[in-house]
């Protein structure tokens, strides 16, 4: 077995190293192993999924309908509707994601 996959499995038991190295090194090993598909994978972990069809199944989130005025709460926890909502998609999209994201209404 590969060295790097050893790392890569010490790391991810660990808990201490981010999950953007790890999947850096994942990258590495995919090149190392001229495994495509793992190569493939990493990358649009670390840089995002282009479309959600490509998305694999556990990056699929699924929410409950809310209902509300919810203007006043966005207000007291941000400072304003737009920068709480930016705060809340930057932390959880990937920037490649991020920039295709449109906000139709609040």
């Amino acid at each position: 077995m590969s060295a790097l996959l050893d790392d890569i499995i010490t790391l991810a038991v660990d808990g201490k190293q981010s999950l953007t190295d790890i999947l850096r090194n994942c990258l590495l090993l995919g090149h190392e192993l001229k495994n495509d598909r793992l190569k493939e994978w990493a990358n649009q972990e670390l840089d995002g999924y282009e479309s959600p069809d490509s998305t694999p199944e556990y990056r699929h989130i699924t929410t409950g309908v809310a209902h509300g005025h919810f203007s006043e709460w966005l207000l007291r926890v941000a400072g304003g509707p737009s920068l709480a909502i930016q705060k809340f998609l930057r932390c959880r999209i990937p920037s490649r994601l991020l920039r295709r994201v449109r906000i139709l209404a609040i």
